[in-house]
């Protein structure tokens, strides 16, 4: 079995150690290895590139926002999530622009770094179906990180019923969307979608049934 391969990039070693042991639950699927050393980590990222790599902003002889840069300027194939004690929009924005695909603010939990963690191989796949014939890009543009994110953000609030509403709302025939599973379904949805450039229509409505899930309201007012 496929196991994916996790970098822990963070000076503060009760952090790295405690994220590391909370991946022993999944070892199957992941393989961690945490650097104290924030130019070791980087020296390794380049060397032999992880599928995703967790890092701390704010470290010691080099920050997380210049090891992104060095990253980028190299094009290595690896999702970053950063993590960060700040909650400014502008400066996560920033971030993303940078080659992040996501961050995680402090304080925060062993379950949410693995929510994450599953989300990443998730969307990763997903990429890949939706365009097999892709190009690796360091840093995903914004636009189509809110469009995978609108496709997570609908296999976590929708079920499958309410999914053939969301077609029925925007004019697509559910029964004919090719697939069975949720997970199928959604990902044809936000591929007609795409095609026929209806992402804004389908996460205004998501707006409208999941006006709580303030990710839908993002996509839905900065999706261009």
């Amino acid at each position: 079995m496929l196991r994916y391969k996790i970098y822990i990039i963070d000076d503060d070693l009760l952090i790295g150690e405690g994220l590391k042991h909370a991946f022993l639950e999944y070892e199957t699927f992941f393989q961690v290895t945490t650097f104290t050393d924030p130019m070791e980590g980087l020296q390794a990222a380049i060397s032999s590139p992880p599928d995703l790599i967790f890092l701390d902003l704010l470290m010691p002889y080099i920050k997380g926002e210049e090891i992104l840069q060095q990253l980028k300027k190299r094009n290595i194939p690896t999702r970053v999530v950063v993590i960060t004690a700040v909650t400014d929009v502008a400066k996560v924005v920033e971030l993303i622009k940078g080659g992040a695909c996501n961050y995680i603010t402090k304080p925060f939990s062993t379950k949410e770094i693995i929510k994450i963690a599953k989300r990443v191989v998730v969307l990763e796949d997903t990429l890949d179906k939706l365009e097999p014939n892709r190009n690796f890009v360091y840093g995903r543009d914004l636009h189509q990180e809110m469009m995978y994110s609108l496709y997570l953000n609908i296999l976590e609030h929708f079920n499958l019923t309410e999914l053939a509403s969301l077609c029925f709302g925007i004019n697509v025939d559910f029964d004919n969307l090719p697939g069975s599973s949720k997970e199928e379904k959604t990902r044809e949805l936000i591929q007609f979608c795409k095609r026929h450039n209806k992402i804004v229509n389908l996460a205004k409505l998501c707006c409208e049934i999941r006006p709580h899930v303030e990710q839908f309201q993002n996509i839905a007012k900065n999706y261009f």
